[in-house]
C-alpha cells in the first residue's frame, strides 16, 4: 500500500481560535498536527510516523518537506 507514504498538511489559521489539534491514524501510525497562537505568532507542531513524509504548506512560505518524527515549525503573523 502506498497510501499515506506522503501526506500534505495545510493548516488553516483562524483568527477566532488560539489553538487547534488534529490526528489521523494511518497505516504506518498516527499523523498529528497542532498549532497555537502566541500574540501574532503561530507555532505548528507536526508528528509524522515512520515510512512517511509530509509536505507542510504555511501561508506566505515555500513548501517544506519533513520526514518521520516530531517537528516544530514557526510562522510569523499568518493572519495579516
Amino acid at each position: 500500500a502506498t497510501a499515506f507514504r506522503e501526506v500534505v498538511i495545510v493548516p488553516q489559521f483562524i483568527k477566532e481560535l488560539s489553538w487547534a489539534k488534529a490526528r489521523v491514524d494511518g497505516p504506518y501510525g498516527a499523523i498529528e498536527t497542532s498549532w497555537r497562537r502566541d500574540g501574532k505568532n503561530v507555532t505548528l507542531d507536526v508528528t509524522i510516523p515512520p515510512n512517511t513524509t509530509a509536505i507542510v504548506r504555511l501561508p506566505g512560505q515555500p513548501d517544506r518537506r519533513v520526514g518521520s518524527g516530531t517537528h516544530s515549525l514557526f510562522t510569523l503573523n499568518p493572519l495579516k
